[in-house]
């Protein structure tokens, strides 16, 4: 994120007309020229209000501060569910443990069922006749029990049908019971059936099956939610490491993320009781294998509580002891304006000036006046140079206390080596100073250093844009912190040969407020498939490292550069380009354009997706 402060006042001060005041200039100048033997030097006196950027940096690490809250009760939260999933994973296995001593037992019934069934007729008619007809009602009981099988085996075959668990061979038994049955009930037999035990036997069956499939139903929805709740902490996990901005170095938590287990390989098409051949054996095998994947599961998750314990330990005293700070970057812009005889290399410095000081309304040619600073006076009849030296701080000046006064240990500077003049200067630690209150708000001053301003060299003469510019170009300082955010969310990834778009872009937008802009990408060619409604409302994954860029479409001038500062964020399932308009120019159109970069290269997007700032 960009924000821009333009300046309150502005002047430069002048040693050959030390009582003359211009503070209505368009231009600022900075130089050291020769006359003959004659030298004139030239200052310029630059002053941003403390609260424009004060505001704005407070406002931005309150963020900063929520993200780390936040971050600090994730992983709260995250090292509990940690270890309600290692009770759950525990409960999980002992459960597919049973599970597989269930169907061992069902086997086993099956097989003694069959063998009673294959009897011949003879054997039957013999266990029958030799019965007491007092075992009618056994008889009884057990075809109903024999009904109720061949009802039970209806409706469960289509159960397992349904779940993908069809096993022929099973239902081809429940046929042959079934048949079997039949024959018996409409032969001539009127004796009771004197083996309960057959009926028992079934009666297990039906049990141990409607069980087993009660037990099937309830694993598979633990597990998906297991599942689930696992692919939640892997996005909460990447989310956190993203809003943790460091200064002193770049946290990680790729050494305390979750670690995949064997349980998350079985998918929907390899669920516990799928078989290839419908063997009962082989189904009892598939639960020993996902039990023991569970078991190994559970490892897993103590290492993993574990880890975030300790991490969550780790990132509370790192916040305490202030690793973590406000990160931003804070530049002082100046365009350049016809510079003449200037050296092809030198060095500019910035002071942070140690006196207040009044912009006055004289210009050096047109209108003189003597009201406001000069070089020989901060204000009108008062002098640079003070009884005492205010705040803390090294301050000193030039020429007994005319030219302006300064604080020596604060500054920033620029050099420049056959290059342009424009001024993009790192003062951030005079933003820090008035911030911190360590000195009063004063503004800069700008000057050449002063062993070159004091030595016999001609520097010639540097211009540039004042605040009554009457261009675009007047002077700013540029704040710019990392606001980036990046969640993947259920994004698809982005294809190698893409397509990128800006959706719902405005013709307008209002100067002073903050919007965001939807970047949308998709595939560049997308197969033909024929439906009712627009196939790409979600778009794809941008990488990480994708970034914009805004130009002033007129000029063609940078406004704000492809950096750091200025990454796509993407969250919520879509990305997009957040930007301030704060003292933008108005009634000024702009360019956005886009860079991505994926695979070790880097791709350009210049659609002329323009908009305009109004009042």
């Amino acid at each position: 994120m960009y924000y821009f402060i333009t300046a309150s006042k502005d002047a430069s001060i002048f040693l050959q007309q030390p009582k003359q005041n211009t503070g209505l200039d368009e231009v600022l100048e900075v130089s050291k020229t020769y006359y003959g033997s004659l030298k004139d030097t030239a200052r310029s006196l630059i002053k941003f209000e403390t609260s424009d950027f004060s505001e704005s940096i407070a406002r931005h690490q309150s963020t900063l501060t929520d993200n780390l809250t936040t971050s600090q009760s994730v992983q709260t939260s995250l090292s509990e569910s940690w270890d309600s999933t290692e009770a759950s994973a525990s409960t999980f296995s002992a459960s597919y443990d049973y599970s597989s001593s269930l169907y061992t037992t069902y086997s086993a019934s099956l097989a003694i069922s069959s063998s009673n069934f294959t009897s011949d007729s003879s054997s039957l008619v013999t266990l029958v006749s030799e019965s007491n007809t007092n075992t009618v009602n056994a008889f009884v009981e057990a075809s109903g029990s024999i009904v109720l099988l061949a009802s039970q085996s209806l409706a469960t075959s289509a159960s397992w049908a349904s779940q993908s668990l069809y096993e022929t061979n099973l239902s081809s038994s429940y046929l042959l019971i079934s048949a079997s049955y039949n024959t018996i009930i409409s032969s001539s037999i009127t004796s009771s059936l004197a083996d309960s035990s057959i009926s028992t036997s079934f009666l297990s069956v039906s049990s141990s099956y409607v069980e087993a499939i009660s037990q099937s139903s309830y694993l598979s929805s633990s597990y998906n939610s297991q599942s689930s709740s696992v692919y939640n902490q892997q996005t909460d996990l990447d989310v956190l490491e993203l809003h943790i901005v460091s200064s002193s170095e770049s946290s990680s938590l790729v050494s305390h993320k979750l670690i995949s287990s064997a349980s998350l390989v079985f998918t929907a098409s390899n669920d516990l009781f799928i078989t290839a051949s419908g063997s009962t054996l082989e189904v009892s095998q598939s639960a020993l294998i996902v039990s023991e994947s569970w078991s190994s599961f559970t490892s897993q998750s103590l290492y993993n509580s574990a880890s975030y314990n300790t991490y969550s330990e780790s990132l509370a005293s790192r916040v305490s002891d202030g690793d973590f700070v406000f990160s931003y970057k804070s530049d002082l812009i100046l365009r350049e304006t016809e510079p003449n005889e200037i050296p092809l290399d030198y060095t500019i410095y910035a002071y942070a000036v140690s006196q207040s000081w009044e912009m006055g309304n004289g210009t050096r040619f047109d209108e003189i006046s003597s009201d406001g600073v000069t070089w020989n006076y901060r204000a009108s009849g008062s002098n640079w140079l003070p009884t005492n030296v205010p705040n803390s701080g090294s301050a000193t000046g030039s020429y007994n206390g005319r030219g302006g006064m300064w604080y020596t240990s604060s500054f920033g500077t620029q050099s420049f080596s056959y290059e342009s003049t424009d001024l993009q200067m790192n003062v951030k630690p005079t933003i820090e100073a008035w911030v911190s209150g360590t000195f009063e708000n004063e503004g800069f001053i700008i000057k050449h250093e002063s062993q070159k301003e004091d030595n016999n060299v001609d520097y010639g003469e540097l211009k540039f844009f004042s605040k009554e510019t009457h261009t675009i170009y007047q002077p700013k300082l540029r704040l710019a912190w990392d606001d980036s955010r990046y969640e993947t969310g259920s994004l698809s990834p982005l294809a190698d040969e893409y397509k990128v778009a800006l959706k719902r872009l405005k013709k307008s937008y209002k100067v002073g407020g903050t919007y965001d802009i939807e970047v949308f990408a998709r595939e560049l060619y997308p197969q033909k498939t024929f439906q009712n409604k627009f196939g790409y409302t979600s778009g794809s994954l941008l990488p990480s490292s994708s970034f914009y860029q805004i130009r002033d479409f007129e000029s063609d001038d940078i406004i704000i550069p492809f950096s750091d500062y200025s990454k796509i964020r993407t969250f919520d399932n879509k990305s997009r380009i957040t930007v301030d308009l704060t003292n933008f120019e108005i009634n000024r159109s702009y360019k956005i354009e886009l860079k991505i970069e994926q695979s070790g290269s880097s791709q350009y997007f210049d659609d002329d997706y323009i908009f305009e700032v109004i009042e």
